[in-house]
């Protein structure tokens, strides 16, 4: 669907589509960067205010804004985060752990949890502490001039210094 959406649009000469999705949702932000090639250009904190409906009710609306410049190659082999200093993990609980900022790293990388909707159901007070620690892991980095330039399968943001 997101090929021929990508044909109707370059049709028209539309080049660059963007959208936001939500940073907790792993397999959309791996689906984002890695199948479309995607660049996540800006962290929007509580974007759509807050939500009453029964999936987002008390878990804030903080959502990444892509951008797909359509008239570039798909990605052939989605670059996979290599190894770095990992400052947001997951429990074994499954609650946000939370590491060191190492002074002289130049990517580090982030995790959330593989099923968010489920634990957004499960354990709603759970998955609003994740949307904070996400919040505040990833705008620090941002706000330093860094951005996210990879996402593994499992979610796995990697963040670098630009």
């Amino acid at each position: 669907m997101k090929l021929q959406q990508r044909a109707w649009c370059l049709d028209r000469a539309v080049v660059d589509v963007t959208w936001t999705f939500d940073p907790l949702v792993a397999r959309n932000a791996a689906f984002n960067v890695r199948k479309l090639g995607a660049v996540l250009d800006e962290y929007l904190v509580d974007f759509y205010g807050r939500m009453t409906d029964g999936v987002n009710a008390g878990q804030g609306s903080d959502r990444i804004l892509a951008r797909w410049t359509l008239d570039a190659p798909l990605p052939s082999a989605p670059r996979e985060p290599g190894p770095s200093r990992t400052i947001l993990d997951v429990g074994e609980d499954l609650s946000p752990v939370v590491g060191a900022m190492p002074a002289d790293a130049s990517s580090v990388s982030l995790a959330v949890p593989a099923d968010i909707e489920g634990l957004r159901r499960d354990n709603p007070r759970l998955a609003a502490q994740w949307r904070l620690a996400l919040r505040d892991a990833i705008l620090e980095r941002w706000g330093a001039g860094w951005r996210p330039t990879a996402v593994g399968r499992d979610g796995r943001y990697l963040m670098e210094a630009l």
